[in-house]
C-alpha cells in the first residue's frame, strides 16, 4: 500500500510539473529542427555539416516525441468524466489504430464483451491509455505476434485486457514497471511513461492495473473500472457518422475529442488504405467525410479530393490542409475548407453547416 501511495504522489507532482515545462521545450525544438533542415537544405549531401544536421534533426523529434508523450500526461488532469458504454468506445479507438501503430507483422483482435459495460471516463485520458498499452504490446514484438485487446466483466469492474505473445517480463521488473521514467529499452527508444500514464489514469477513474505474464510467452496488462449501474451514456448522433482521415496521431485525437464534445459519433483512420475500407463498411451511415489533403500515398490535394468524392458520393467532405492553394476544393463541391492549424469553433460551425445546408459550407483560414 505504500509504494502504491508513493507511486500516485510522484505521478500527480509529475503531471504538474509536465504541463509547466512541455509547452517550452515544444517552442523550442521546433525552432532547433527548423534550423537544423535549413543548414540541411544550403549544404551539399556530402559534406559533413550535413550529415550533423541530419543527427540534430533526429535527435530533435525524439525530444518531440517525448515532449508529446509530456503533454499527454500532464492533459489527462481535469478532464470531465462522461458515462460510456466500453464496448463501443474500444472498437472504435481500435479502428484508428490498426494499421496505423500496428505493423503489418502484427495482428491486432479486439473481443467485446457479451454484456454492455457502462463505465465513467475521460475520453482523451482513456484513450491515452489504451494506446500506451498497445503500443507497449508492439514494442515488445518486435519480429511480429498477436495482440488480443478483450473485455469483459468481473464482479462490480468492467475489465479491459490486452494480450501480446511477446517474451513476457522479468519478474524482477514487475514491480518496478509502472514507475514514471522507468523503462526496460535503451534510453533512446523509450523515455518510460506510457506505462505510468496507464497507471496513474486507471488511478484517476477509481480503478487499477494488473500485469501477468503469460503461461509459455507474452504478458497481459489488465485495466479494472467500477462499474456504472442505472444510469445511461449520453446519446450521440447515430445519424452523423464522422470518417476522421488525419494521418497525424495528435491532430487526429484532437478532431476526435472536438466533435465527441458536441456529441458527434466518429471514426478516425490514419492512412490512405484503412479510410478506403472504412468507407465501404459504413457505407450511408457516414454522413461527412473530415479529410487530410496530404495524406501519404497521394501525390496532389485535388487528386485525392476526387477519389473520396467518388468513392462516397452521398457523403460531403470537408478539407483540412496547411497550404491555402487546397482550397480550390470548394470549386469543385466540397462542403468546407478548414486552413491549419484551426480551432474548435470553426471545426464545430463548419461541420454543422455542412451537415444542415447539404454541402455547401464556406471556406475557415
Amino acid at each position: 500500500l505504500r509504494q502504491e501511495l508513493e507511486r500516485a504522489s510522484k505521478l500527480e507532482g509529475l503531471a504538474v510539473l509536465s504541463g509547466g515545462i512541455a509547452h517550452n521545450f515544444n517552442n523550442l525544438l521546433t525552432g532547433i529542427m527548423g534550423n537544423a533542415t535549413l543548414i540541411k537544405l544550403n549544404v551539399e549531401p556530402h559534406d559533413p555539416i550535413h550529415r550533423r544536421a541530419a543527427v540534430i534533426e533526429t535527435l530533435s523529434e525524439r525530444g518531440a516525441r517525448l515532449v508529446n508523450r509530456l503533454l499527454m500526461f500532464a492533459q489527462r488532469i481535469g478532464e470531465e468524466k462522461r458515462v460510456t458504454e466500453l464496448n463501443r468506445f474500444v472498437e472504435e479507438k481500435i479502428v484508428s489504430l490498426r494499421g496505423d501503430l500496428t505493423p503489418e507483422n502484427v495482428q491486432l483482435n479486439f473481443i467485446p464483451s457479451a454484456d454492455p459495460l457502462t463505465v465513467r471516463v475521460a475520453p482523451g485520458a482513456f484513450s491515452t491509455a489504451i494506446q500506451c498499452l498497445i503500443e507497449n504490446s508492439v514494442e515488445a514484438m518486435p519480429n511480429g505476434g498477436k495482440i488480443d485487446v478483450l473485455l469483459k466483466r468481473q464482479g462490480d469492474y468492467a475489465v479491459i485486457s490486452v494480450s501480446d505473445t511477446g517474451s513476457g517480463i522479468p519478474h524482477d521488473r514487475l514491480d518496478r514497471l509502472f514507475d514514471p521514467f522507468y523503462t526496460t529499452k535503451d534510453p533512446s527508444e523509450g523515455a518510460g511513461l506510457g506505462l505510468a500514464m496507464v497507471y496513474g489514469i486507471a488511478n484517476e477513474h477509481d480503478g487499477y492495473v494488473r500485469v501477468e505474464n503469460g503461461p509459455e510467452s507474452g504478458s497481459t496488462f489488465s485495466i479494472y473500472l467500477p462499474i456504472v449501474e442505472g444510469v445511461e451514456p449520453i446519446k450521440r448522433k447515430e445519424e452523423d457518422v464522422i470518417l476522421i482521415v488525419e494521418e497525424a496521431p495528435l491532430v487526429r485525437e484532437m478532431l476526435k475529442h472536438m466533435l465527441s464534445e458536441y456529441g458527434y459519433s466518429t471514426v478516425e483512420v490514419g492512412n490512405f488504405r484503412e479510410a478506403m475500407r472504412m468507407i465501404d463498411e459504413l457505407g450511408d451511415r457516414m454522413k461527412l467525410i473530415i479529410l487530410d489533403l496530404t495524406i501519404s500515398g497521394m501525390e496532389r490535394s485535388m487528386v485525392t479530393f476526387e477519389i473520396f468524392r467518388n468513392r462516397s458520393p452521398k457523403a460531403k467532405i470537408i478539407g483540412t490542409s496547411s497550404e491555402s492553394s487546397d482550397e480550390r476544393i470548394m470549386e469543385y463541391g466540397a462542403a468546407g475548407f478548414l486552413l491549419k492549424p484551426f480551432g474548435l469553433n470553426q471545426l464545430i460551425a463548419m461541420v454543422e453547416n455542412a451537415l444542415k445546408l447539404g454541402g455547401t459550407g464556406g471556406s475557415q483560414g
